[in-house]
């Protein structure tokens, strides 16, 4: 799962030329790609103490990026809604 997750947000930051524009910027596309490399990490190894630093680290940039992510998902989807 960790190699599609990393390839379908990567698929979405690409613009499809004529098909739809990139779904995401750079930055949110780092945060959230910083968010599902935790995310696997926990998944994989959850018997393990977590770095409490860590942790916010990442939900304080996760966090950050949602405001970006829904303006870059709106501006992704409203001219789709015209076709």
């Amino acid at each position: 799962m960790n190699r599609a997750g990393k390839e379908l947000l990567v698929r979405t930051a690409v613009e499809v030329p004529g098909k739809r524009p990139a779904l995401w910027r750079k930055t949110p596309f780092d945060d959230l790609d910083e968010l599902r490399k935790f995310r696997h990490f926990f998944r994989t190894r959850y018997a393990i103490d977590l770095d409490r630093a860590k942790l916010l680290a990442v939900a304080d940039r996760a966090l950050s990026a949602m405001p970006v992510v829904e303006e870059d998902v709106r501006a992704s989807v409203e001219p789709a809604k015209g076709r």
